[in-house]
């Protein structure tokens, strides 16, 4: 569809107001003590009605009650437009989490709010508190909204080509609220067994790096419990003599100051923090061999996984049924990739992952698109030699790695020198230069600028794809105000010419390195330019429309093969098949998602028939629990 006609179509607006009786007061549908309380709904029939379309302001919260109560069971015969999602795309990315409210106020659209929810929830009352008749004027308020926004948007969307785009990213979001709904099951027996182990790790650890300190400094010894060890400043004073005195205790009879006189590294980094000392971040560790760096690292690691995922993890599975509830955000990023949060599923431990599973009759399965990194570069490039090498099984890594560190064969790989190549491609893909990548992968810059020249000597197209990035932004901005200095301020922008994405940029101020050649102050980043475009397809177009697919395929959120869709992991899917049901079948249907995906964005990135006998496909499916 490239424009919606909104004299042929009929529109259905809804909004919900709920309790907010979930874990840490949140009112989301997977917690089933919460309940509807008023729901605001407009059905808008105009013309012959040739489509139908469903429309809301974060519609992932309300599809989500929708789908638990079974008061929508066609959900897959509507077209979907979030005016949050639109809002969000049709700024290229810029206006974050945008609210109903700030919404129709930057279009001007008529919109005052009758209740301040906020207020009132922070005072101590509850939603049921709220009269039903003040809460049902006040959300067919905020549908008579959405229906004014969603209008506005429609003719500007129409105007900018982006009415396909929106609809298409749209179309994610009844999976997007069944993973939400559905969450991920969490052993929390075997998670207290962890923890305890990792507590006890601790106090050793702990221990540990006390003795280290009082060896140094016999003199801390009666006083050693006030300080904190494992601080930033301590670390710094313990390591470079800076600062050079720490005061410890609470009570002024109990304070005193302890002398670092005799730091164990004489050489020291270059710059203080903002805050007075040395940086001591992982990084900075990671280059210091000795144990008691080891045992830092080890205990700031372990502690992590206790304070940052395990505890609040137990807690949160403890309050329903042994149960996880992320919640995953389409409107956050910088690029379009989905992001997750309360708590960000996606970024947790190998260890932790094993704690997650399926029900006692079904399997995990994580379907993981490979080479996700490089498909987009190549589609978006344009590059005959990369398009050619992914669909023959080429190893890109080992072609451009053979001419810098001789290999012959690829046998003669060392899992570091590849894990080099592999991490300078990404990160030259994704916009880095050669003095960030060096520091990154910690080999010589030399060593990078031979990478990178033989990447580009094999596929030039992708230079040449970066600089035309770089010249459109450059070419296409628009003055949106002044910074606190005065300088004027600018946005630039292009569209993604396979999916019609628009990214947009704001200037940010350049280093002093380049200030001194260019004179300039502020300008546009060239790694975002090139980063964004390519993350954006990547996450925010191949995966949302391979996971709008198979959500269909299965059926949606009430599967008859019992399919649940639970999480995504950046460039994979996770759900629970039942232990009976055919591996083959859902080979299947996830061949069928790939195929759709590969047809609607015309990808040249398919692997031929005559080599998916030797060649595995572009999407990997692994049993394993959250693997």
């Amino acid at each position: 569809m490239e424009e919606i006609k909104l004299n042929d179509c009929k529109i259905s607006v809804v909004d919900l107001e709920t309790t907010t009786n979930g874990y840490k007061d949140s009112p989301k549908a997977c917690y089933t003590a919460n309940k509807i309380l008023a729901t605001g709904s407009i059905l808008k029939g105009i013309g012959s009605r040739s489509y139908n379309i469903l429309v809301g302001h974060n519609l992932i919260f309300d599809l989500a009650y929708l789908m638990r109560d079974k008061k929508i069971d066609d959900i897959l015969n509507y077209q979907i437009w979030d005016t949050q999602v639109a809002e969000y795309l049709l700024s290229g990315h810029q206006f974050k989490f945008p609210s109903l409210e700030d919404a129709c106020n930057l279009h001007k659209i008529s919109y005052s709010k009758r209740i301040d929810i906020g207020t009132w929830l922070s005072s101590g009352k509850k939603m049921e508190d709220i009269p039903l008749e003040d809460l049902t004027k006040y959300v067919n308020e905020d549908t008579e909204a959405t229906f004014r926004l969603f209008y506005f948007q429609c003719l500007l969307a129409n105007s900018l080509n982006l009415t396909k785009h929106i609809l298409e990213v749209c179309s994610i979001i009844p999976a997007i609220a069944s993973m939400n709904l559905n969450g991920m099951k969490f052993d929390i027996s075997t998670a207290k067994i962890l923890a305890g182990t990792i507590q006890n790790d601790l106090i050793s650890l702990h221990q540990t790096i006390t003795n280290e300190i009082i060896n140094r400094y016999p003199k801390f010894k009666k006083h050693i419990h006030k300080l904190n060890i494992t601080a930033p400043r301590t670390l710094s004073a313990l390591l470079y003599g800076v600062p050079n005195e720490i005061e410890v205790g609470k009570k002024v009879a109990d304070k005193i100051i302890l002398k670092f006189d005799s730091p164990i590294l004489s050489t020291l980094p270059s710059t203080l923090t903002k805050s007075g000392w040395y940086s001591v971040d992982d990084k900075v560790l990671d280059k210091i061999k000795i144990p008691l760096t080891d045992a830092i690292r080890e205990y700031r690691e372990k502690n992590k996984i206790l304070s940052t995922y395990l505890e609040p993890l137990i807690e949160q599975a403890s309050f329903q049924d042994g149960y996880i509830f992320g919640d995953l955000h389409m409107t956050s990023t910088a690029t379009g990739r989905l992001s997750s949060s309360s708590p960000n599923l996606q970024n947790i431990p190998e260890i932790i992952r094993k704690i997650f599973s399926g029900e006692d009759d079904t399997i995990v399965v994580e379907v993981d698109f490979k080479q996700l990194e490089l498909v987009p570069i190549a589609e978006l490039s344009k590059c005959n030699q990369l398009i050619s090498d992914i669909n023959k099984g080429v190893d890109v890594h080992y072609e451009t790695g053979k001419s810098v560190f001789g290999w012959k064969i690829p046998s003669d790989q060392t899992i570091e020198t590849r894990r080099t190549v592999k991490n300078v491609v990404f990160g030259l893909c994704y916009g880095g230069g050669a003095s960030t990548l060096s520091e990154q992968s910690g080999v010589s810059i030399t060593v990078v600028k031979n990478i990178i020249e033989s990447f580009f000597n094999r596929y030039p197209e992708i230079k040449v794809w970066h600089l035309k990035l770089l010249k459109e932004v450059h070419s296409n901005i628009v003055r949106t105000g002044s910074h606190s200095n005065g300088e004027v301020e600018f946005v630039g922008q292009y569209t993604n010419s396979i999916s019609g994405r628009i990214h947009k940029f704001n200037q940010v101020e350049v280093p002093e390195f380049i200030r001194s050649k260019t004179g300039k102050k502020y300008d546009f980043s060239p790694t975002q330019i090139k980063n964004y475009q390519a993350q954006g397809f990547a996450g925010g177009d191949i995966m949302l429309t391979f996971i709008k697919v198979l959500f269909h395929l299965i059926q949606g959120h009430d599967s008859p093969l019992g399919i649940k869709l639970r999480n995504t992991v950046h460039d994979s899917v996770v759900l629970t098949v039942p232990k009976n049901f055919s591996m083959d079948q859902l080979s299947d249907l996830i061949e069928v998602a790939k195929k759709y995906v590969e047809q609607f964005y015309s990808l040249k990135t398919n692997r031929s028939e005559e080599h998916t006998s030797e060649l595995q496909s572009h999407v990997r499916i692994s049993y394993a629990v959250f693997c």
